[in-house]
């Protein structure tokens, strides 16, 4: 998410009703502070294939967590879902994890098939919304937008 992210907003999307009351959620601020790592020798940031398989997996358990109640059994998707935050290290790391989301085996080819038909986003009714500095706010604000009903928001 970038730095530039409006943090009251951030704040009242994540807001707590206590004794009836809306509040939002708690800011924290940290003071400047500098810290030196003149020994340490960090590569590019980058996740291994088996992290994220794991990431793409605990993503889908969660369609297993949701609760009965409120289900649409017409599709068997709960009407309520969770919405997921997966802190990534890169761009690149968020790109390979969306793709990877979409289509967990080989892409298709598109020239023989229309590539939708393999978008497992769609299959399963997730909404991912990337979220990084590089990409324009118009992109980035979706993510206060609530999510259509049946939809999880990743």
């Amino acid at each position: 998410m970038s730095s530039t992210i409006e943090i009251h907003k951030l704040a009242n999307y994540f807001h707590q009703v206590i004794n009836g009351e809306i509040l939002p959620a708690y800011q924290y601020h940290v003071g400047h502070r500098l810290f030196y790592l003149f020994d340490l020798k960090l590569g590019k940031p980058r996740l291994s294939r088996q992290t994220i398989d794991l990431t793409l997996k605990l993503i889908l358990c969660l369609d297993d967590e949701d609760s009965m109640p409120g289900w649409d059994h017409t599709r068997y998707l709960p009407i309520k879902r969770t919405t997921v935050l997966v802190f990534l290290p890169s761009l690149l790391e968020i790109e390979r994890v969306d793709e990877s989301l979409r289509f967990p085996r080989e892409k298709a080819n598109s020239t023989k098939f229309n590539v939708d038909d393999y978008d497992q986003c769609k299959k399963f009714n997730y909404h991912i919304i990337p979220l990084h500095s590089d990409l324009s706010m118009d992109d980035q604000v979706n993510i206060f937008t609530p999510a259509k009903t049946t939809y999880r928001k990743v």
